[in-house]
């Protein structure tokens, strides 16, 4: 099984906005650095778009993509916010607030071990990871994935020996006052589809082989009740 945590292919990033017609800019209220030299500009909706006030240097030093993007010429020389450069981003403000609030500490991965739903809150931002070759986030994102999904049959036997644990105290634990909760201990575990969504979507396959092995276990009314999403993994866009 292969360690590397380095997405497979080097992507193309290209300075346009997913909308050219921003009529409405906005200030994020923490990312907005006094002292940033370059202003981001990221789509919130359609006309309406974030600014981030960012700091050359420290994405640079994280990125050579942002490296690369920051030295080349302004595609417009007059686009300014407030006396600085702007960059008009294609991703989505929601995902580069994820990504900046990382980068600048403002917030942590959610690192929880065992939890169901670590690769639906991480993906976006392992997204823009892979996009901008920002290594260091994520190999920590990849670390804590094998950590559900092991790449090792040693890994795998103590993680199944930790849930065995579990379970044997399950009960103990549950508050069957809480209104909408489900009990079963399989509902609080990682769970195999989101797994494969990701690994697939962000080129993880080191820990397809303990998802696949892990689906094989499933019964077929679990199975049947991730039907929706399964087929959105397997069928390929034109239909086929």
């Amino acid at each position: 099984m292969g360690d590397d945590l380095n997405p497979l292919k080097r992507p193309r990033i290209q300075d346009a906005s997913p909308s050219d017609s921003i009529v409405d800019v906005k200030k994020h209220p923490s990312l907005y650095l006094s002292d940033g030299n370059i202003v981001l500009y990221s789509a919130a909706s359609e006309g309406e778009a974030v600014a981030f006030c960012v700091h050359r240097s420290m994405l640079s030093k994280v990125s050579l993509i942002f490296a690369d993007m920051f030295s080349l010429p302004p595609s417009d020389v007059n686009e300014q916010h407030e006396g600085r450069p702007v960059v008009r981003m294609q991703d989505r403000a929601s995902d580069l607030e994820q990504l900046l609030k990382i980068l600048y500490h403002e917030s942590s991965l959610p690192m929880k071990r065992l939890d169901p739903q670590f690769p639906s809150e991480v993906k976006p931002i392992l997204q823009l990871a892979n996009k901008y070759e920002i290594t260091s986030l994520r190999g920590q994102i990849v670390s804590r994935l094998t950590e559900d999904w092991p790449t090792t049959l040693r890994e795998w036997d103590a993680l199944e020996k930790d849930i065995a644990t579990m379970r044997e105290t399950w009960d103990e634990r549950l508050d069957y006052t809480a209104s909408g909760s489900d009990f079963s201990l399989d509902s609080h575990l990682p769970e195999p589809v989101g797994a494969l969504h990701l690994a697939k979507e962000c080129e993880v396959p080191q820990i397809l082989p303990a998802v696949f092995y892990h689906l094989s276990r499933l019964s077929f009314s679990f199975l049947f009740s991730w039907a929706g999403n399964a087929r959105s993994f397997f069928v390929s866009p034109n239909g086929s």
